[in-house]
C-alpha cells in the first residue's frame, strides 16, 4: 500500500471568506479532484510516515490530503482520499494579531528602514564603501545573533529581533573597522561576497529545487552542505575581480532589501526567502520539512521588480564608478598620512621618497605608479 501526499493552496487575504476553504476541503475528498487541482508534495512508496513537516505562511490557506494507492495481483489500482486537513498557519478564529506579518507598528517602521537602506546600497554601495561595510556586517551577524539568541533561549520572535538589531549594530561597527584599520579590499569584501551566496542559496531553496530528495532526506549534512557550497562560489569565483563582487553583491542584496518593505505591505511571500533557511534551523528536523511555496501575482510582480533593481543598481554602479579607483582609501590610513605630512616643512629642499604601498605612514594615491623598492 502506497501513500501520496498532495496540497492544494486555497489563497485569500484575511479576513477569510466562508466558502472558500470548505470549497477546498469539497475538491479535496475526491480522488480525481485532488489529483486534478491539487499540487504533489511527496509520495511515500515504503515504509509510510506517519509525520510530516510543512512550511507554512501566514495567512495563506492550504489544504493537505493523503490519497492512498494500493496495486492488486492482476495489476488493478485501487485509490481512496483520507480527510483532509485545513490550516491558514495561524489562528484566524481568534482575536490575536498572529496572521499578521508584523504585529506592530514598530515592525514596519524596520522594515521601511531597511529597505531605504537597502535602496541606496543597490545603486550607491561601491560608492559608499564604508556604509556597505556597516550595512554587510549588519545583516551577517543580525542573522547570526537573531538564531543563537532563539536556538538557546527559546524567546519570542519580538525578543529575537531586538537581539538581531544589538547584534547586527555591534557587528557593522566591527567589520567597518576591520577596514578602516587594515585597508585590505579582498578581507573586506569576502563578507559581501558570503552574504551574496548566502541569498542565492537561500533563493534556489525557496524554488522548486529546494523540493529535491538529496537535500530533503533523512541527513542534515546534505542540507547545510548545499548551502555552504553555494554560498563559497560566488565569492571564490568573482574574488579576483574584488570590485565586481562587491557591485554585484550591494545590487542583489540591496535589492532584495529594498522589496521588503513592499513584501510586508502587500501581504506576499518573498521575504520568506530568507526565513524559510531560519526556520528549518531552529526546529528539530526543519530541513526535511516540504515547501510549497504560494507564488501569487504580487510575488510575481515583486520578483520582476527584485530582478530589474538588480540589474539596474549593476549597470550604474558599474558605470558611474569607470575610470575610478577600484576601492577608496581608508578614512583611517588618509588621517594618518594626512597628520605625518602636516608636520613636513613646507619648502623641503630634498626630494622626499615616494609613499610606500600598504604602510601605515602612507598609502600612493591609486593613480600613482608603484614605487621602486630598490631605488633608496
Amino acid at each position: 500500500m502506497f501513500h501520496t501526499l498532495w496540497k492544494q493552496a486555497c489563497y485569500t487575504n484575511l479576513p477569510i471568506p466562508t466558502p472558500c476553504p470548505f470549497h477546498c476541503l469539497v475538491l479535496s475528498t475526491d480522488v480525481c479532484l485532488t489529483e486534478y487541482y491539487a499540487t504533489k508534495v511527496k509520495p511515500y512508496r515504503e515504509n509510510p510516515k506517519t509525520r510530516a513537516l510543512f512550511l507554512t505562511y501566514p495567512g495563506e490557506g492550504a489544504v493537505y490530503s493523503v490519497i492512498v494507492e494500493q496495486v492488486t495481483w492482476d495489476g488493478t489500482i485501487h485509490e481512496a482520499a483520507y480527510v483532509p486537513v485545513a490550516t491558514y498557519g495561524c489562528l484566524w478564529y481568534s482575536q490575536s494579531q498572529t496572521c499578521r506579518r508584523l504585529e506592530s507598528a514598530w515592525g514596519l517602521v524596520v522594515a521601511l528602514l531597511l529597505s531605504l537602506t537597502g535602496l541606496i546600497i543597490c545603486f550607491r554601495g561601491h560608492r559608499f564603501f564604508s556604509f556597505q561595510m556597516f550595512f554587510f556586517g549588519f545583516l551577517a551577524f543580525s542573522l547570526i545573533s537573531f538564531m543563537i539568541f532563539i536556538a538557546i533561549t527559546r524567546a519570542s520572535a519580538r525578543d529575537g529581533l531586538l537581539a538581531a538589531l544589538l547584534g547586527g549594530a555591534l557587528g557593522g561597527l566591527i567589520w567597518t573597522a576591520v577596514w578602516w584599520l587594515f585597508a585590505i579590499p579582498v578581507l573586506s569584501i569576502s563578507l559581501s561576497g558570503l552574504t551574496l551566496g548566502f541569498l542565492v542559496a537561500a533563493t534556489l531553496l525557496f524554488t522548486p529545487l529546494g523540493m529535491c530528495s538529496s537535500i530533503n532526506n533523512t541527513v542534515a549534512l546534505s542540507y547545510w552542505v548545499f548551502i555552504s557550497c553555494f554560498m563559497l562560489l560566488p565569492a571564490l569565483l568573482l574574488l579576483p575581480q574584488a570590485k565586481l563582487l562587491s557591485v554585484v553583491s550591494c545590487s542583489l542584496v540591496g535589492g532584495y532589501c529594498t522589496i521588503l518593505a513592499a513584501d510586508q505591505y502587500l501581504g506576499t511571500s518573498l521575504s520568506y526567502v530568507v526565513l524559510n533557511v531560519v526556520r528549518r534551523s531552529l526546529i528539530p528536523g526543519g530541513y526535511q520539512a516540504s515547501n510549497t511555496v504560494p507564488f501569487q501575482l504580487n510575488d510575481v510582480l515583486l520578483s520582476m521588480t527584485w530582478a530589474a533593481l538588480f540589474a539596474l543598481g549593476t549597470v550604474l554602479q558599474l558605470w558611474s564608478e569607470r575610470g575610478r579607483a577600484p576601492f577608496p582609501q581608508s578614512p583611517y590610513h588618509k588621517w594618518i598620512r594626512d597628520r605625518s605630512s602636516a608636520g613636513q616643512p613646507l619648502l623641503a629642499t630634498t626630494q622626499l621618497p615616494p609613499p610606500t604601498y600598504g604602510s601605515i605612514v602612507g598609502n600612493a594615491p591609486p593613480y600613482e605608479p608603484p614605487p621602486s623598492y630598490n631605488s633608496y
